[in-house]
């Protein structure tokens, strides 16, 4: 794919649309959502799963709809300083607190002795993804590490852009790509990642949480079946009571500007 091909999906991205069509959601059962051509599966702790495609030329011979992007679910790590070992939250499930056929909203939470965390996820009218997640220190915690894991699928991931980053045309997944943050830059914080057929827009917010005091920062490379893309934040030092809120954003195939989620 020549990157002249890969810049007509980007500008398509970019455009500013302002007549934007609403998009109807239905929701089937505690984790499924529907959206157009696309299923989106949430875990037990709010975040995206998987998202397949129910579009009738991405289904299979026998009309099951095709996995797209994600290798695995989307989830955070807590790294303890102590042991540097991960901090294991009980997941609390999901319930949907609002459920309109243009808007959506959700909450989940998960609790560990020392640690708890509160996720509040949505989708707006134009199927744009939004997920607030809180730690709060249960006990006075030094953590080496908070960071979060989007795994994409290696054949769903061709090419890597992003704003303010640096370009990484046709991207080469045998090479890994590192990123720290530089906070005098606005436009630093969005990511495309995807393939001809798909895009996924993915925006950090709350960038102070990410930054930490530049200790945070990203990291894109293979990781045994997927793309890893891995945005950390470095150690910290939470009091008893102390809380963290990272913020993060997500456009499936996205026709519209993220400079419009950006601020959200």
């Amino acid at each position: 794919m020549q990157k002249n091909s890969w810049l007509v999906i980007l500008l398509s991205v970019l455009s500013l649309s302002a007549s934007a069509q609403k998009v109807n959601y239905t929701v089937d059962g505690d984790t499924l959502i529907h959206l157009s051509q696309f299923l989106i599966s949430l875990t037990p702790l709010g975040f995206p799963q998987q998202i397949t495609s129910t579009s009738p030329v991405m289904k299979d011979a026998n009309g099951v709809g095709t996995n797209v992007m994600l290798a695995e679910n989307i989830h955070f790590h807590l790294v303890r300083q102590s042991d540097g070992k991960d901090i294991r939250l009980k997941a609390g499930g999901v319930a949907f607190t609002r459920k309109r056929k243009h808007e959506l909203s959700w909450r989940a939470s998960g609790e560990a002795p020392e640690i708890r965390m509160e996720m509040d996820g949505r989708m707006d009218k134009r199927g744009v993804i939004t997920c607030k997640v809180r730690f709060m220190a249960l006990e006075e915690l030094d953590m080496k590490d908070i960071v979060m894991h989007i795994p994409f699928d290696k054949a769903s991931a061709n090419f890597v852009e992003g704003l303010g980053m640096g370009s990484k045309w046709n991207y080469n997944p045998d090479s890994i790509f590192h990123w720290k943050w530089n906070m005098s830059r606005a436009d630093q914080n969005r990511l495309f990642i995807g393939s001809l057929n798909m895009v996924l827009g993915y925006v950090l917010l709350s960038p102070s949480s990410w930054d930490n005091e530049t200790k945070g920062g990203i990291d894109i490379g293979n990781k045994g079946k997927s793309m890893l893309v891995s945005s950390y934040s470095g150690p910290r030092h939470l009091q008893k009571g102390d809380s963290v809120v990272y913020g993060f954003s997500l456009v499936i195939n996205p026709p519209l500007s993220l400079e419009r989620i950006t601020n959200h």
